[in-house]
């Protein structure tokens, strides 16, 4: 899959959802207030890697495309590396969202095969 925007088309015995347009980066890095974050690979099938240029504790939880989370994670990421296991995830696009004490920071999609 290439960078573009792409819209998700679900149907299921007939009823259909329709996403919003999004706009996917094969390459997505985040800047927050000088700290850089990137998530791989992407898209992924068995795990997701974050991993931060910075020794900044984040917390991490995962969304599906209905906002449902599927993962938190309630203790800090210390690592700069930090590997995800998705395998049990559905196929579909997935929303990462990192937060420190003061709030939500980062917020980035990836797309499980």
């Amino acid at each position: 899959m290439s960078s573009g925007e792409y819209q998700l088309l679900i149907d299921i015995n007939g009823c259909q959802y329709q996403s919003e347009i999004l706009n996917y980066d094969v390459n997505v890095i985040d800047n927050l207030n000088g700290l850089q974050i990137s998530i791989s690979p992407n898209p992924a099938s068995e795990y997701i890697v974050v991993k931060k240029h910075s020794n900044v504790g984040l917390s991490l939880s995962i969304y599906d495309i209905h906002g449902r989370a599927t993962h938190v994670l309630n203790h800090p990421l210390t690592e700069i590396d930090s590997k995800f296991d998705i395998s049990n995830l559905s196929r579909g696009m997935y929303e990462v969202i990192l937060e420190s004490d003061i709030g939500p920071l980062s917020s980035q999609r990836f797309i499980k095969e």
